[in-house]
């Protein structure tokens, strides 16, 4: 989550000031941030500006967000069904009550973080609790408050009425319905809303960190789009809303070989020298790629080779391992 040391922080380093609205913009679209971290931030905000109509706008936001939740759990007339699944939306179980639901998400977190082979992956396990009308059913049958829904049993028709997506810590991503946002909520003067032009001390090509990783592992990004190409973008998005000003095009290289594409935002990041050399060669040529001086087949070949050396000093280690 985005702290406002880190803020602070950009602010001195970069000789750029954010004012309160800006930085209720900034921290509300942060890809990053979970919602319960969102909410608390902008709490904070809320207490100590003295911009009046940010406050009545917060207020507004956070009231809206606490009904979206509460609806969501909320099953009294009993015609809802809960689905428990990833974020490939693999199902682990339907349920009655989102209570059930939340309990055995809850379990399958805790199998997780006591798997030895979930772990050494690098994997972070994200899961999702989908809400369903239903609309028809087979079978005449009363199921119990809070009875798990065996698929084997009941076969229903229903209709998708929103989900809510969990980070791996169980704190909540995303709370979603199929409802439009109130109208007064739908307005581009907001603070959700409007569009800033964040410093971006980075040029396409960079090498950087992000400085609220907390994996063990460092994990690094060579910086798609810098400053350059964001003026640009700015020059054609200034007044829509449209939140590419809060995130930074990067990618990243995964544990299969492949580079990642994501969004960060820039007050996340730190600009950095990979030390281990074959990782940063590897890095290096994706960086040329991005800047122009390196082809597609230049990355290929860089990252094959690093896949290469990877499985050999894998096999080496073993090797040490057994004698």
């Amino acid at each position: 989550m985005l702290s406002k040391q880190q803020i602070q922080y950009y602010e001195k380093q970069y000789l750029t000031c954010f004012s309160d609205r800006e930085k209720a913009t900034i921290i509300f679209n942060d890809p990053q941030a979970s919602l319960d971290d969102i909410l608390l931030e902008l709490i904070k905000i809320e207490c100590l500006t003295s911009d009046l109509n940010l406050k009545k706008e917060i207020e507004e936001r956070i009231a809206y967000e606490i009904f979206k939740y509460q609806d969501f759990v909320s099953n009294n007339q009993q015609n809802y069904l809960y689905c428990l699944m990833d974020e490939d939306e693999f199902i682990y179980g339907v349920y009655e009550s989102f209570d059930l639901a939340y309990d055995n998400l809850k379990q399958k977190v805790h199998e997780d973080l006591n798997d030895d082979f979930f772990l050494k992956s690098g994997y972070k396990s994200e899961y999702q609790i989908q809400k369903f009308k239903l609309t028809k059913t087979r079978q005449n049958s009363t199921f119990e408050c809070s009875k798990e829904i065996k698929k084997s049993e009941t076969q229903f028709q229903s209709a998708f009425i929103g989900n809510i997506q969990y980070k791996e810590n169980l704190n909540i991503q995303s709370v979603f319905n199929n409802n439009a946002e109130p109208g007064y909520l739908d307005n581009s003067n907001r603070f959700e809303n409007q569009f800033i032009e964040i410093y971006i001390p980075f040029q396409k090509g960079d090498i950087v960190k992000c400085l609220t990783n907390q994996l063990k592992e460092e994990v690094y990004y060579v910086v798609e789009k810098g400053a350059k190409e964001f003026k640009d973008v700015h020059s054609m998005l200034k007044g829509s809303e449209d939140y590419s000003d809060c995130a930074l095009c990067v990618y990243e290289l995964s544990e299969n070989g492949s580079w990642n594409h994501h969004h960060l935002n820039p007050l996340y990041l730190k600009k950095i020298c990979i030390q281990d050399q074959t990782l940063s060669s590897v890095y290096q040529v994706m960086s040329d790629y991005c800047k122009g001086d390196k082809t597609e087949d230049d990355v290929l070949k860089a990252t094959i080779d690093y896949e290469k050396h990877k499985i050999e000093q894998k096999i080496i280690n073993q090797k040490y391992f057994i004698f």
